[in-house]
């Protein structure tokens, strides 16, 4: 049933490539729980001419993402690298874009410690809770809030602070 259903939602999404950062948004949050969306949304990012910070740090993620799906140690790191390497960069052009860091944040929290990849964690969170209220796109607010109702490892103070 679920393969029936994940499937269903992959056809879904092909039929509808992300053309716009909500589309990209979305299919983002599918893919990380399915490699068949993962690739895809991959394929489709990679071939975007003159990619915004934002889809760069949407790549950068997907690569990574793309590590958990490789067989090879070597090879998961260099989807790793490759996609911190993406998303770095698009955080050097944007660095307050809300977006941008919540892909960070996310990823810092969720990758194994030895990849050293934590040391922005604190700041990525501080600058989240001090954007959030701000951002105009409800639809990016409600999954940053929610994310990090969720996951955000927040205190109470923290949490005071969400809209």
């Amino acid at each position: 049933m679920f393969a029936y259903l994940n499937m269903f939602l992959l056809l879904t999404l092909l039929q509808t490539a992300p053309t716009n950062v909500r589309q990209i948004r979305d299919t983002y949050h599918h893919a990380i729980n399915s490699e068949d969306i993962t690739q895809e949304l991959l394929a489709q990012l990679t071939q975007k001419q003159s990619p915004t910070p934002t889809e760069k740090a949407y790549l950068g993620a997907t690569q990574m993402l793309m590590a958990q799906y490789a067989f090879l140690p070597n090879q998961k790191y260099a989807w790793f690298s490759k996609g911190k390497s993406n998303l770095e960069e698009a955080i050097r052009a944007e660095p307050k874009n809300a977006e941008i860091i919540y892909l960070r944040y996310s990823i810092q929290l969720n990758v194994p410690s030895f990849l050293g990849y934590s040391d922005k964690k604190q700041a990525d969170k501080a600058l989240l809770l001090q954007e959030i209220k701000q951002l105009k796109d409800k639809n990016l607010q409600d999954r940053i809030k929610l994310f990090l109702q969720k996951e955000g490892n927040l205190s109470e103070q923290e949490r005071a602070l969400l809209p």
